[in-house]
């Protein structure tokens, strides 16, 4: 796919690039799904088939995990690693990203979730 190499080929900068596009961009529905269409197929990503967002809507999540390191001090040893998720649902009817999150693996609540409730140009601003 020409529009796949586009995109950075580490999986994680791809996850982060092609998400700000469907996020940001008034893409149309065939470009919203090339795009998740790219994030499906990307080594290192899972397609995690349907899923609910925090407001209960219906989706379909790809997701990504990796190791981060945070530095905790400056002697040997004092680096923690950690296995973190980052993961979006989007409606496969529209193409549109209905949330994003991102945890840290074994936490029940993820550290960030952005959530769309409305996206499209505004008509007028107040």
């Amino acid at each position: 796919m020409a529009l796949a190499a586009l995109f950075p080929k580490d999986a994680h900068s791809r996850f982060d690039q092609v998400t700000i596009m469907l996020e940001d961009s008034p893409a149309s529905p065939d470009l919203r799904a090339a795009l998740f269409r790219i994030l499906a197929g990307t080594p290192g990503m899972k397609l995690a088939g349907d899923a609910r967002d925090s407001e209960g809507r219906a989706g379909v999540a790809v997701e990504i995990t990796q190791k981060s390191w945070v530095r905790m001090g400056e002697g040997a040893g004092d680096d923690l690693t950690l296995h973190t998720q980052d993961r979006c649902i989007i409606a496969p009817d529209t193409g549109l990203l209905l949330e994003t999150t991102h945890k840290t693996l074994g936490r029940a609540t993820p550290a960030d979730r952005c959530t769309w409730l409305e996206v499209g140009p505004a008509e007028r601003v107040e």
